[in-house]
């Protein structure tokens, strides 16, 4: 009996270092994965000044589908990596956009991005550069 309940700790050991060693790597490390990588840059200006509303980074498709889990925006942050998995051929989008799901304030400024676009056939195990350019623009009065 306590043979049986060694095994069976040992193996959930096993199991837990396994998923650990996964999230330490990186799901893009595993050999034999060919997800598409974009790599999406915003290029931010504005050290002083802040923003009151939260904004995500987002991959999507033509039709406005979401490709990748958002990521929330950090103006100290540029770069975001995202993954999707196989060849995809047609239309991919970055932008940065207005995180519907946190109260959104009048702000004494806002951030507008205009979104960065590409055509083509997408293959794993490459990277796609997507560069974005943040602007503030004050609400009219």
């Amino acid at each position: 009996m306590k043979t049986i309940k060694l095994f069976s700790i040992l193996s959930l050991a096993l199991i837990f270092v396994g998923i650990g060693s996964l999230k330490t790597h990186g799901i893009n490390n595993i050999p034999g994965n060919k997800l598409i990588r974009y790599q999406v840059t915003v290029h931010f200006q504005f050290s002083g000044l802040k923003s009151c509303n939260a904004y995500l980074v987002e991959i999507v498709d033509q039709k406005g589908g979401i490709v990748a889990p958002p990521q929330v925006f950090d103006p100290s942050r540029n770069v975001y990596m995202f993954y999707e998995a196989g060849d995809f051929k047609g239309v991919r989008t970055a932008r940065v956009v207005l995180d519907k799901n946190v109260t959104q304030y009048i702000c004494p400024a806002n951030l507008m991005c205009q979104p960065d676009k590409q055509f083509g056939i997408f293959h794993g195990g490459e990277t796609y550069l997507f560069n974005l350019y943040p602007t503030y623009t004050r609400p009219s009065e």
